[in-house]
This record gives C-alpha cells, structure tokens and sequence, in this order.
C-alpha cells in the first residue's frame, strides 16, 4: 500500500508511538469507560485500516460488541466487522458462520439479519461447489 509523506508524517509524529500510540490511547479511553464501545471501535479500525493487524481488529470489535452499554446499532456494526475480518484478512469461513447465525438469532427481523442469512446461503453454494 503506497503511503504519503503526510501519513508517515501523522504517523511518526508525537511521543515517537504514531498510530500505533493513537490506538493506545483509544484502549485507555476504553478502560476508563468500560461502557462505552466507540473507543474500542475506533482502535478496531485503526488496527485493521492503518495498521494491517486484524487478529487486534477483531479482539477490540468483539471487546465493543460485548461492552453494557453497546446499543443494538452498535452491537450490530461489530459484528459485522467480525464477520469481515473472518471473511476477509483471518479466512476462516467456519467462524464466520458461526458469527452469521449470531447476528440471525440475535437482530431478528433487521436488515443485517436478513444479509446474514444471504451471506450463510453464498457461504454453502460455494462450498458445495467446491467440494
């Protein structure tokens, strides 16, 4: 990925940690507002837009998707980005299945229910196509 001066700029810049002091700091935000999901949320995109760690991505959106105070909206959007990592950067479909049912059984009657029950039907017929 081709990076500009500017970002390698933002990333070196403060306390010599850059972005990966900025995800810090989100995660202190976190422990000190154990309720709320958006920092963990946001060190989760930090960790898998800039910095290229998913297995971290993933570990702060399932932190978020279990935090009191999370709200269905919130709970949702998590749980997507769990379902893309699985998908995507962790290929492990069998988890992404499991995080599909999930998302059924959990938000009923939501679109993101309804995508998860398209997304497990893709899943199959392309394993069954395959195997």
């Amino acid at each position: 990925m081709m990076r500009s001066d500017r970002y390698l700029d933002w990333q070196h810049a403060g306390n010599g940690h850059g972005l990966y002091g900025a995800a810090a700091a989100w995660e202190a935000v976190a422990v000190s507002q154990p309720a709320n999901p958006w920092p963990l949320m946001r060190a989760g995109e930090l960790y898998l837009r800039v910095l290229g760690e998913p297995e971290m991505a993933l570990d702060r959106f399932r932190l978020a998707r279990d935090a009191p105070g999370i709200t269905p909206e919130q709970q949702r959007y998590a749980t997507q980005k769990v379902i893309d990592l699985y998908l995507g950067p962790l290929a492990d479909e069998g988890r992404a299945m499991a995080e599909l049912r999930r998302l059924i059984d959990q938000h009923a009657g939501t679109p993101e229910a309804e995508g998860a029950r398209t997304a497990i039907q893709a899943l199959k017929s392309r394993r069954s196509e395959a195997g």
